[in-house]
């Protein structure tokens, strides 16, 4: 799907040229012409596609998919498959992180955060970048078990880039399935409560916790 404007133009530059081929008498020298120019054409229109189209469906700070194409794309999955589940992720006290080191910092550290969700995620999941400091991973059978194992890598990486920048680093998640909801908005806002309750609990160290 990548690349889908390229093997689309690619295909119609060879009807075109079948098409040239069968009713046109072209000699030799011209139906190579042809064959450059219908190429070099076609290609491009499908590099540009490609390129708009990657453009319109990805974050350009994370190259991850944006909100506007999962917001688009999520509702056609819930309908689709019963065991998937969402979850937020959160950047802990990212507003002081940008007001004390600068917007470039946490450009930085939301980029390092976006890769370590990708890299610790399975294949089947995917991760989004769905606000300033927050993604978004939609997955199938992410269930708590899951969640608890993935949080703990989550933040066994983060305590690592946080020795290198200096500060600390964390995020705070929240899960909704989608056997509580198949809603979209609600099962948003369900994921949204969840990891703002983590988000209370951290600050109370009386709570026994993993996030």
């Amino acid at each position: 799907m990548k690349h889908i404007g390229k093997r689309t133009s690619l295909i119609l530059s060879l009807i075109v040229l079948v098409v040239a081929f069968v009713y046109v008498d072209f000699s030799k020298d011209l139906f190579l012409m042809l064959l450059i120019i219908n190429q070099i054409f076609f290609l491009s229109v499908g590099i540009m596609y490609d390129q708009t189209k990657t453009k319109s469906e990805r974050d350009p700070l994370t190259n991850l998919y944006n909100r506007a194409f999962i917001s688009d794309r999520l509702p056609r999955l819930l309908k689709k498959k019963s065991d998937l589940a969402i979850c937020i992720v959160d950047i802990d006290a990212f507003k002081t992180i940008n007001d004390t080191y600068g917007h470039h910092v946490g450009d930085e550290v939301i980029k390092r955060i976006a890769y370590i969700l990708t890299s610790e995620t399975r294949k089947t999941d995917m991760v989004v970048r769905w606000g300033g400091d927050e993604f978004l991973i939609i997955a199938p059978n992410l269930n708590t078990e899951f969640l608890k194992s993935l949080n703990e890598r989550i933040n066994k990486r983060l305590v690592d880039i946080s020795g290198q920048y200096g500060f600390p680093i964390g995020v705070s998640m929240g899960i909704a399935t989608c056997s509580q909801d198949k809603n979209f908005e609600a099962m948003i806002q369900l994921a949204d409560e969840n990891m703002y309750r983590r988000k209370r609990e951290k600050q109370n160290p009386l709570n026994p916790i993993y996030s």
